[in-house]
């Protein structure tokens, strides 16, 4: 997006004047004179029965919603055995989410984004608000995308419109202005969560300390919605802490992913985590992702420390993008690039003297790089495949 047309997609944001959040003007505060609670741990249950949603009467798929799932998978159907596998790992899961409800301490609190208003949904928005009371908050905005019936320019206040004006030049000026417009919707919602979570706090009297608090985020798709939707809120909210991702808590479409057994959770550095799955058939899997981002940061990348046919990479819908027979070479800058189709939109950088880059995701939407790649051992064992991993160095790619 040019710089010229995010201004102007910007201006009607920054120039309407601010009537506060609608949903909080004038509210009372809920939790009326009950002394406020210090909380050290917030969890994040966002969009957790997705596949329920799919359901019409009698139990069955609907086929709107196979066709839905064919055009957003690029023209791979889920079949219906596939599809009753993920759903049933759902329900496995919900009934795991009410467990983890049932068990949080008297200084937790959750945080709900619900979807959709089937009963699967209203069990677990239930399940909150009786075991934790004033504790549970359950997210009632809506992404612009989502909801069209409401002007979200009029809810910002005008400090947050400068500051999310702050941000995109930030990103402008360090990104140029190679990147998606996709993000504004991230950067716009992030920051309504954040601002519905700091009103809600403060009703409920809920308290944290923005350096201490410990925040873990769960639900669907592990991968997509559970790690775009908390992406930037924690950093709106001036937690130290980053917010970690839970996936035995989560559910996900992605085929590799459908009875892989989660190994380990690895931090890499400060906000770079490395998850390492064992395949049905034995080889070990792994996906990396930053636990928080912001627009203005640069794209990173992991070196893979590995022979070219010691690794396959699939993205999150499980098209393999790697080994591909169809590859073009150009050269630019001096360095000899190999891309799959656009060089600017593929995911995967590679000279042919130096290994494969796969980029760290991070759920912003911004970059065509912003992708969510899984490398599969070739036949590395699994340990000596999480070592090489560990070593691997992680930067942006350079520039070309």
């Amino acid at each position: 997006m040019k710089l010229h047309t995010l201004l102007l997609r910007l201006l009607p944001l920054l120039l309407l004047s601010s009537i506060g959040l609608a949903a909080g003007a004038g509210a009372e505060d809920s939790a009326g004179a009950a002394s406020a609670i210090d909380i050290s741990k917030v969890s994040f249950l966002i969009h957790p029965v997705c596949w329920d949603l799919a359901l019409a009467e009698g139990g069955r798929v609907r086929p709107d919603f196979r066709y839905q799932s064919f055009t957003y998978r690029g023209g791979a159907w889920y079949d219906e055995q596939e599809f009753y596998e993920i759903l049933e790992w759902e329900r496995r899961v919900n009934r795991k989410q009410k467990e983890y409800i049932r068990a949080m301490g008297p200084d937790e609190a959750l945080i709900i984004y619900p979807i959709g208003n089937r009963p699967a949904m209203q069990a677990l928005e239930k399940a909150g608000k009786e075991q934790l009371g004033r504790r549970c908050l359950i997210i009632r905005s809506e992404s612009p995308s989502a909801n069209h019936k409401v002007d979200y320019r009029q809810l910002l206040p005008d400090a947050v419109k400068v500051e999310l004006l702050d941000d995109l030049l930030e990103a402008v000026r360090h990104n140029s202005d190679t990147w998606n417009a996709q993000a504004l919707e991230v950067i716009f919602y992030n920051r309504m969560i954040a601002l519905e979570i700091e009103r809600g706090f403060r009703e409920r009297q809920l308290r944290v300390d923005p350096k201490t608090v410990e925040a873990v985020a769960f639900g669907e798709g592990f991968e997509q919605c559970a790690t775009t939707w908390k992406a930037m809120v924690g950093g709106y909210l001036g937690w130290s802490r980053p917010i970690e991702i839970d996936y035995n808590l989560s559910v996900s479409g992605m085929p590799l992913l459908r009875g892989a057994r989660l190994k380990e959770r690895v931090a890499v550095g400060e906000e770079v985590r490395m998850f390492l799955w064992e395949m049905e058939d034995g080889r070990p899997m792994a996906w990396f992702v930053r636990t928080r981002g912001s627009l203005a940061q640069a794209q990173l990348f992991v070196s893979l420390p590995f022979d070219l046919k010691k690794f396959k990479l699939f993205d999150e819908f499980g098209t393999q993008l790697w080994p591909d027979p169809v590859r073009e070479t150009q050269h630019l800058g001096g360095v000899h690039w190999w891309w799959m189709g656009s060089a600017n939109d593929s995911p995967l950088r590679m000279d042919f003297t130096g290994p494969m880059k796969v980029p760290v995701s991070v759920g912003l939407r911004q970059l065509p790089t912003d992708r969510n790649i899984f490398i599969v051992s070739g036949g590395i064992p699994f340990d000596e495949f999480r070592r090489a991993l560990l070593q691997s160095p992680i930067g942006p790619a350079p520039s070309r």
